[in-house]
């Protein structure tokens, strides 16, 4: 479905309904017995790692209606082109449609004050900004220490669609990109978890299996500074990669 604009009326229902189904989430992580049960629930949900049965009951919806979580590619923007893509639409509700937006508010429970994202839980898909972002307040929710780590770091963008001026854009390579994720404290220990590499792995194992990025270290890593896709570009073992950078709205 192509969607270009959201009246003042849909982003104020999207992000409603996104609280709400955060909130569902929060109230089913927060039985878990230790913050970090908790923070391994919600990652879990990110990650389409729960059951079924318990995805359904925090959506709301029968279980042969659940979405799984996805990277929002269509977000992405290419330095030095005119290309600008079309965002993709997601069903939200029942018969609502929309595309992930700008940040709407600011969680400042903390020194550090961190973007609300008014749809990705509606819409079950973000970039790493927004992944990040949220991954960070439930850090506050839990009681954990937190902090999102950024940097330039070699990433996988696979689009298929449309620039707004109807341009066909397909992609398939791996690019340097400003990548969020988050690092996450319990006593002594730190660690990685990084949603949106994960769900991009996944995305290029499928894709390119002879290559396989280890799904791990983007999931409670120790190895904090890990970069599994930029391994790859400094043996010479993928072809399809783009020096050039790219970025994500903030």
């Amino acid at each position: 479905m192509r969607k270009d604009t959201m009246s003042f009326q849909e982003k104020h229902d999207i992000y409603v309904f996104n609280c709400e189904r955060r909130e569902a989430l929060l109230n089913e992580a927060l039985k878990q017995p230790t913050p970090e049960e908790q923070m391994q629930f919600v990652v879990d949900y990110f990650l389409n790692k729960l059951d079924t049965k318990t995805i359904a009951k925090i959506d709301g919806v029968a279980e042969d209606k659940v979405v799984p979580f996805k990277y929002d590619y269509s977000y992405l923007e290419d330095y030095g082109s005119d290309d600008i893509r079309r965002k993709e639409v997601r069903e939200w509700g029942r018969w609502n449609y929309g595309f992930n937006l700008s940040p709407a508010d600011i969680d400042n429970r903390k020194k550090e004050q961190v973007r609300i994202y008014p749809a990705i839980f509606a819409l079950k898909m973000g970039t790493c900004v927004m992944f990040a972002s949220e991954i960070q307040r439930f850090a506050y929710d839990f009681g954990l220490a937190g902090e999102i780590a950024q940097k330039m770091d070699v990433c996988y963008d696979k689009f298929q669609g449309t620039s707004t001026e109807n341009k066909p854009i397909s992609t398939d390579r791996l690019i340097k990109m400003h990548h969020f994720y988050n690092i996450i404290s319990s006593g002594e220990d730190k660690f990685k978890i990084d949603i949106a590499g994960f769900l991009t792995a996944e995305d290029f194992n499928k894709n390119h299996p002879e290559y396989s990025v280890d799904l791990s270290e983007f999931y409670f890593s120790r190895n904090l500074e890990s970069s599994p896709f930029a391994k790859l570009t400094t043996n010479g073992k993928v072809l399809n990669f783009d020096e050039s950078s790219q970025k994500q709205p903030q």
